[in-house]
């Protein structure tokens, strides 16, 4: 497996769930500690999404490698993929060039790019983030994401506001049961 990163250029406008849900979920009867739970929500919802490798709400992703692979795809780590934006590689000669003779596709899951027929890769330098594809990832908006990621979600806000540390001197806390559940029936990909 060829070694790459994936991350977030343009992060999602809102959360798939809202402040007063997360209240409600944490048995709070006002808003004194709503700008905590803001926090706690996109907290939640960035480790919902690295933890079953998809992106709830839509967002921009730049994923970079070294070169092209041998096969004639590229999977995409994050999904639901929704459109591929851009894919860019450095050349032998070090000019940065867009490559734009491949075809899309947004329906499996993981989504994927890949060789249109007849067609190879190009040759680039090989040097660490040479290749570069940004691409857009994403249920949409809140009400698209599945049910079952917002209750992740309020599992893990309501975890994170009882317990703010990870150790205290009366025991360990770890991430609920039902939530490694919820993930369990959400991930997709491959996993090292």
């Amino acid at each position: 497996m060829i070694p790459y990163s994936d991350v977030v250029s343009v992060q999602p406008t809102h959360e798939p769930v809202t402040v007063s849900a997360a209240r409600d979920h944490c048995d709070l009867d006002d808003n004194h500690f709503d700008s905590q739970i803001v926090n706690l929500i996109t907290l939640a919802r960035t480790r919902l999404e690295h933890d079953c490798r998809r992106a709830l709400i839509t967002q921009t992703r730049v994923y970079r490698t070294a070169t092209f692979p041998a096969k004639n795809e590229i999977v995409l780590p994050s999904s639901p993929l929704q459109s591929v934006s851009s894919v860019t590689y450095t050349t032998e000669a070090g000019v940065t060039t867009t490559f734009s003779d491949y075809s899309v596709d947004t329906y499996q899951n993981p989504g994927y790019i890949y060789l249109n027929y007849n067609s190879d890769w190009p040759t680039n330098r090989g040097h660490n983030n040479d290749v570069t594809i940004t691409y857009v990832a994403g249920y949409g908006s809140a009400n698209d994401v599945p049910d079952v990621a917002k209750h992740a979600i309020l599992l893990m806000v309501r975890h994170y506001f009882d317990h703010p540390t990870a150790v205290s001197q009366i025991s360990m806390t770890e991430t609920p049961q039902a939530y490694q559940s919820l993930v369990n029936h959400l991930r997709t990909g491959v996993y090292p």
